[in-house]
């Protein structure tokens, strides 16, 4: 096994899996039979990654392909699509969705050294849509902080040390530099012009 990556419920969901399914996990049918609700209702797909140490709270859903590090919390009735990634340090309130390939918690993109200690708040009610990506904080005991009820449309990006208000719009392709303060129910877009 691969250090970097935490021992998940993955290995213990395929290998009763296999036991039910005599060993074949390849055959679409099958995983989608594997896909059912767990204790409290907890319903995550077989071949989602998830820590054993990360905290799930009731009613929540994790797709196809998606990974939830070790110091992670989730809120209740939360959606994480396929190919999403929760990374360490990240704290996601109730009724949230992450879609597909979105990014939350992941290291920031600065060029000197960082602490791997920052973290990441998330409020209740927030939609990440596809390929959105979040960074946690660059300061030991520092927090990237949203609000709630916000809307990160595709491709958006907020940095890290950033403190995003409630009720805000961050549309396609917008990118919001380290230590913005955004206030709430701002919108935010990108505009390109071009010459005719």
């Amino acid at each position: 096994m691969n250090p970097a990556f935490p021992k998940t419920r993955k290995l213990t969901t395929q290998a009763k899996a296999g036991k039910k399914y005599g060993g074949d996990l390849a055959k679409g049918k099958y995983m989608m039979d594997m896909a059912k609700k767990r204790k409290g209702g907890v319903n995550i797909h077989p071949t989602a990654i998830v820590s054993k140490k990360a905290k799930l709270s009731e009613d929540i859903e994790v797709g196809p392909y998606a990974l939830i590090e070790d110091d992670v919390k989730i809120g209740r009735r939360v959606k994480v699509y396929s190919h999403a990634h929760i990374l360490n340090h990240t704290l996601i309130g109730d009724d949230c969705q992450i879609h597909m390939g979105a990014v939350l918690g992941h290291l920031p993109q600065i060029r000197q050294k960082t602490t791997e200690q920052g973290r990441l708040n998330i409020g209740q009610k927030n939609i990440f849509r596809e390929y959105a990506t979040v960074h946690r904080s660059s300061q030991d005991r520092g927090t990237t902080v949203i609000g709630d009820d916000n809307y990160f449309m595709a491709f958006s990006h907020i940095a890290h040390d950033c403190n995003i208000g409630s009720h805000v719009t961050i549309c396609n392709g917008a990118l919001i530099a380290g230590y913005v303060q955004i206030c709430d129910y701002a919108f935010i877009s990108v505009v390109f012009l071009s010459k005719s």
